[in-house]
């Protein structure tokens, strides 16, 4: 499937801030997607301050229960489309979802 693509960057992404030269600044990460993780990828981050949540992206009650409105940062990756919406497109315009 098309997503297997989008777990790829996700790893390279978390494998890069998990660098042994970046340990001082290391903060928890939460991987927010519609689809489950494969449990390769949750096991080779699970006891590296990384969590993995599946749900509805577009629901802002969701997303609130992921923690997003006390992130210190949110970093889309790829954008994607599900269920025939844009989804990078659709959050970045609602301001219930994130603010920048």
């Amino acid at each position: 499937e098309g997503n297997e693509a989008s777990w790829e960057e996700v790893d390279m992404f978390i494998g890069g801030l998990r660098q042994d030269y970046l340990a001082s600044v290391q903060q928890p990460i939460i991987v927010f997607s519609p689809k489950d993780v494969p449990p390769p990828l949750r096991h080779r981050y699970e006891n590296q301050s990384c969590a993995f949540v599946s749900g509805k992206v577009l629901d802002s009650m969701t997303l609130r229960m992921a923690g997003i409105d006390v992130a210190e940062a949110v970093i889309t990756l790829r954008g994607g489309t599900w269920e025939g919406f844009d989804a990078a497109h659709i959050v970045m315009e609602d301001y219930e979802v994130i603010t920048l």
